[in-house]
């Protein structure tokens, strides 16, 4: 997992949600980069 995705997931386990939200959301954001073969932070709004 990149550092960004790491974040999400830090962050979304300090709010209280579920060990399978947590893994949600990580995955999409995951598929995310492998759809653009680059970082979210190369991935601009335009793209999405």
């Amino acid at each position: 997992m990149n550092s960004l995705i790491e974040q999400v997931a830090t962050e979304i386990e300090l709010m209280g949600y579920s060990q399978r939200t947590r893994e949600t959301y990580c995955g999409c954001l995951q598929r995310i980069e492998n759809y653009f073969s680059k970082s979210l932070a190369q991935v601009t709004d335009a793209e999405l």
